[in-house]
């Protein structure tokens, strides 16, 4: 009925478990252009975001110089903590510093519509 037969030529320590190969190393390949490829992009990136900052800047000292030229007071007054003198006693306003400060910048802009405001109820 049963027989040891087949396991008899064996030893006993061949019987076990068998061993698995490791598994070869995969290469996955993005398809991406590697590290020089991601370096552009993030140029780019920043280069992007740059004339971005620099656009609004200009933008800032755009509306700034248009206000002084109809309200001096009013603009001196928003600006004051960004103003310093050089050496020879000229004001020199920081924009980079004033292009960060949203609460001036908005008061700028609110001085330029009302300006617009007055301009247009003049020409009526």
């Amino acid at each position: 009925m049963f027989s040891f037969a087949p396991f008899s030529e064996y030893a006993i320590s061949d019987i076990g478990t068998p061993a698995i190969p490791p598994v070869p190393p995969v290469i996955y390949d993005k398809h991406d252009g590697g590290e020089a490829h991601h370096r552009k992009q993030l140029e780019a990136r920043l280069a992007a975001e740059s004339r971005v900052r620099d656009s609004r800047r200009q933008e800032v000292i755009a509306v700034y110089e248009e206000l002084v030229e109809g309200r001096p007071r009013i603009v001196a007054e928003i600006v004051a903590p960004f103003v310093e003198q050089d050496e020879y006693g000229q004001e020199i306003v920081d924009f980079a510093a004033l292009a960060k400060d949203i609460e001036r910048v908005e008061a700028l802009y609110r001085e330029l519509r009302e300006q617009d405001d007055e301009e247009v109820l003049l020409l009526i």
